[in-house]
């Protein structure tokens, strides 16, 4: 795996993101980062990579946030924020509370 910057660009923040970036795929592929398992998983890798950097600004180098970003987590790995979900997904939260409270 590669990560590429401009000329002038700090390699140690290329080297970061690098390592969260392959941890993130470590953790989410169950330690299996070979090129068959990258393929089989692409949607996962680019999952990862977009919540990695976004039109060349890095957002998250931490290898756990990127991971629950992916599986749509919070930073802490609990479930998401209200604000942070889809109106579906909010609409589905609520369904399940107001069931809840009727049993």
């Amino acid at each position: 795996m590669y990560v590429v910057g401009s000329e002038d660009e700090n390699e140690l923040i290329l080297d970061t993101v690098l390592d969260g970036v392959t941890g993130a795929l470590s953790i989410l592929l169950g330690g299996d980062v070979s090129a068959n398992n990258i393929l089989e998983h692409l949607d996962v890798v680019m999952l990862s990579v977009d919540e990695t950097v976004d039109d060349g600004i890095i957002l998250e180098v931490d290898s756990k946030t990127i991971v629950n970003r992916v599986l749509m987590q919070g930073a802490d790995g609990s479930a998401k924020d209200i604000t942070d979900m889809t109106i579906s997904q909010a609409m589905e939260v609520a369904r399940e509370q107001l069931l809840k409270n009727v049993v």
